[in-house]
């Protein structure tokens, strides 16, 4: 082999070696940029959830808490009832039908339904119950029955009796006290639901 020949091969050795050296740096190149493209996303993605978590946080500390289950009780307990309520039910009731204030229930019922009998812990997860917006979620037990929610309202719960006779039931109704009104036949639920819902209503443009 002459030595021009043997300068030529090795010319096209290094142009080889070189080309083959600028491909790796290239792939280097690229792997580094991907590396930095990944670390980029983490780091974004932490970011990210950091805000999250910091916005999570400041919503969580503006919105005001749940009063514990007995602050529902002992808010409503303060409520006294005004002598206008008494006024108006005395109106709109017949004079025989029971009227009664336990705070912060008021109860009404036709005579012949017996007197209530309701219990404390009974008082409580009914008042709980209504304020948590749950009432339908499980039987309402009071005065030894149990009633089943059957219709919601804005600020009112119908139900029925599964422990009498059909055609007895409650009717629930949210104020500043909780009224809770039980009838049974004769007195059927088209009779007796107007008349409590339309005592609620005076009892509210009394601020009550």
């Amino acid at each position: 082999m002459g030595e021009f020949q043997h300068n030529q091969l090795q010319m096209l050795l290094e142009q080889q070696q070189g080309q083959h050296l600028f491909h790796m740096q290239q792939q280097q190149a690229h792997q580094e940029q991907l590396q930095l493209q990944i670390q980029l996303q983490q780091l974004q993605q932490k970011y990210q959830h950091e805000r999250d978590e910091q916005t999570k946080q400041r919503l969580l500390t503006q919105i005001p808490p749940e009063p514990p289950v007995a602050s529902w009780w002992d808010t409503l307990r303060k409520n006294k009832l005004d002598k206008g309520a008494h006024k108006q039910a005395t109106r709109i009731f017949p004079s025989d039908w029971r009227i009664e204030f336990k705070s912060p229930l008021l109860l009404i019922s036709p005579p012949w339904q017996g007197k209530w009998d309701i219990k404390l812990e009974e008082a409580k997860q009914l008042v709980e119950a209504t304020m948590r917006k749950e009432l339908h979620k499980n039987f309402v037990y009071l005065s030894d029955s149990a009633f089943v929610i059957t219709t919601i309202k804005e600020r009112s719960y119908y139900g029925k009796n599964c422990l009498a006779e059909a055609g007895t039931g409650i009717v629930i109704i949210v104020g500043q006290c909780i009224i809770v009104g039980l009838y049974g036949k004769p007195i059927l639920a088209t009779e007796f639901i107007p008349l409590v819902e339309q005592f609620a209503s005076e009892v509210c443009k009394l601020g009550f």
